[in-house]
């Protein structure tokens, strides 16, 4: 088994032991989930309110910054049962 797929098969074992939800890999796959669609919006909201960034028009010849988004779940407890969708914009 490749090391990717190895590490991806430990990662969702850990996940079904856990009894949580799925971690999507996109956005496209996040916004199908009500949770992680919150997590974003939340997130979005948040780089607003501190004036991190805003939508502005591309000149000619220039390139936009690319981005992607990470999807984690964060413990609510000591014991590791509840968890709460967390998503982030990373430049």
């Amino acid at each position: 088994m490749h090391c990717y797929q190895y590490a991806k098969f430990y990662h969702n074992a850990i996940l079904r032991r856990r009894n949580t939800t799925h971690i999507p890999i996109s956005f496209e796959e996040a916004c199908q989930y009500s949770g992680w669609r919150s997590a974003i919006d939340s997130e979005y909201n948040a780089l607003q309110k501190r004036r991190t960034w805003s939508y502005a028009k591309l000149q000619p010849g220039m390139t936009p910054v690319p981005f992607t988004w990470v999807f984690k779940l964060k413990p609510l407890d000591a014991e590791g049962k509840n968890f709460m969708e967390k998503a982030r914009c990373c430049v």
